[in-house]
């Protein structure tokens, strides 16, 4: 008999107002999951092109950081037909800070960049950039339905930042650039990726 297989999906409700001040505090918490039993799983090549989502769960900020910190995260979600983001088996995502901007004259930046994912049997090279950052999720691990809700238009973008150039996150105003764990990157992939999937 085929092993059962584990789907893990992020159980998350949007953060509102309370939550971001919290983050803004430094009190956020990263994420936590649950278990959802399945009955096996199907592998599914990403194309290039395709946007990821990921949760951070190292905290960056660009006043204490440095280039080559690495970072990890957790990715939940891909872009599936008919173009909506759907949940999918976790994978952990790693990569590194290629540049830092310190708060202080001019923006304040985080330059991240992806180097391996581990999604299948074996780590693939994996080359992305940050298109988008969310405001970090807080979790209810009894509400899964919550996750798919999320994806239908949930995300609330961080305020105060933005994405001059793919990959680079930047303060607005010149305050510290700061993600916290929890935060939900979205991710356009460089290359194509093998991922698994919840069977049908």
């Amino acid at each position: 008999m085929r092993a059962i297989t584990v789907l893990v999906i992020l159980s998350a409700v949007v953060a509102g107002t309370g939550a971001g001040a919290s983050q803004s505090a430094g009190q956020a918490e990263p994420p936590k999951v649950s278990a959802v039993p399945m009955t096996g799983e199907v592998e599914r090549l990403l194309a290039a092109g395709t946007e990821i989502d990921v949760v951070l769960q190292t905290i960056l900020a660009a006043s204490t950081a440095m280039a080559d910190d690495r970072f990890d995260a957790v990715m939940v979600s891909a872009k599936m037909p008919p173009e909506a983001m759907q949940p999918v088996t976790a994978a952990v995502v790693r990569g590194f800070l290629s540049s830092v901007r310190r708060p202080g004259s001019g923006r304040s930046s985080l330059t991240l960049s992806f180097d391996e994912i581990h999604a299948t049997a074996k780590p693939q090279r994996l080359r992305g950039s940050v298109t988008q950052v969310f405001q970090g999720v807080s979790a209810n691990p009894s509400e899964n339905a919550a996750a798919t809700a999320m994806y239908r238009g949930g995300l609330v973008p961080m305020p105060g930042i933005l994405i001059d150039i793919p990959g680079t996150v930047s303060s607005v105003d010149g305050k510290e650039v700061r993600l916290l764990p929890g935060t939900i990157l979205r991710v356009r992939l460089d290359q194509p990726v093998t991922i698994r999937m919840p069977g049908l």
